[in-house]
């Protein structure tokens, strides 16, 4: 299996260690990431597989024992006769490949175990990045909103100041004419305006 020649590198692989490397990009860490998907997708379809080769293999090794109690009562029963022997020796090749079916099954078991452990391994490792990537969007689009905010309060204030530098501009202008200047301004544009109606 394909997946279980890797268990150990992936088992010690440190998902903490790789996010928290300074030279981690959110490219580098989404493509770990689509690796990790890939590997739990290949996890889950030779689970699939192996289950199918498990339950073979239990079949396999209680019908070998079904077998092995058949010549087991056909030696009882054959007690003193010359079947005896030949019952015999197919006892102890039904016991030797029960053995070996033995041995596949539990081989079985071991690598169906240890691909749950991986699937753990991983589900638990993409959940991590994703929730690390998710915590890191949701930083940037409070840091875009908090930058927004400040620009629009500098804005406000620059508009206030400037406001305040024209109505001292104006205030300092008007107090250096004369009352009479701006009587006289003030005639001319109103005549300005009644000639015109």
């Amino acid at each position: 299996m394909g997946i279980l020649s890797r268990f150990k590198d992936i088992m010690a692989s440190n998902i903490n260690a790789i996010l928290k490397n300074d030279k981690a990009t959110e490219k580098n860490i989404r493509k770990y990431l689509d690796g990790l998907r890939m590997d739990l997708g290949q996890v889950k379809s030779e689970t699939e597989a192996l289950k199918i080769e498990e339950q073979r293999a239990r079949r396999a090794v209680d019908e070998n024992l079904a077998e092995q109690d058949k010549y087991r009562r056909y030696i009882e029963k054959s007690e003193g006769t010359p079947d005896e022997r030949i019952y015999q020796t197919k006892l102890d090749r039904a016991v030797e490949e029960g053995e070996r079916l033995a041995s596949k099954y539990e081989k079985a078991k071991n690598d169906l175990a240890d691909l749950s452990t991986l699937n753990e391994k991983l589900s638990s490792d993409i959940s991590t990045i994703e929730t690390k990537l998710s915590e890191s969007y949701s930083a940037a689009a409070t840091a875009k909103e908090q930058e927004a905010l400040y620009e629009k309060m500098n804005d406000a204030a620059d508009y206030l100041k400037d406001k305040a530098e024209a109505m001292n501009e104006l205030n300092s202008v008007s107090g250096s004419f004369g009352m009479s200047e701006i009587d006289e301004l003030t005639k001319k544009y109103d005549g300005t305006s009644s000639d015109e109606d």
